[in-house]
């Protein structure tokens, strides 16, 4: 099984479901996800956007150019490789948040 980097490329959030777990993306925010999951939330994002844009869901040329947005690294990865690599960046965003405020302690 591979992982695919999806991105919401839009500038508000969104929000779907995946057996039972709603996912939120902040606008902008990107992660990896398994390639089922990836097409899944790409799937409910491009039909998003193409109703907000008052076109017919089934216009699969716009619906490539969406998805395109939906994915900009073109290559998957192995699912360990992706999950290591989110991990990594859960790290990293607790080191400057850390840095941030030397002197305040959290929990």
């Amino acid at each position: 099984m591979n992982a695919l980097y999806f991105l919401n490329y839009t500038s508000e959030d969104f929000t779907h479901s995946y057996d039972g777990n709603s996912e939120t993306f902040k606008a902008g925010e990107g992660r990896y996800l398994e390639d089922f999951r990836a097409h899944l939330f790409a799937k409910h994002l491009v039909d998003r956007e193409l109703n907000r844009k008052n076109l017919v869901t089934n216009d699969m040329t716009a619906r490539a150019e969406i998805e395109a947005l939906c994915f900009p690294a073109v290559e998957a990865v192995p699912v360990a490789q992706a999950l290591d690599i989110e991990e990594k960046k859960k790290v990293s965003k607790k080191a400057v948040k850390e840095e941030e405020f030397p002197g305040l302690e959290t929990e």
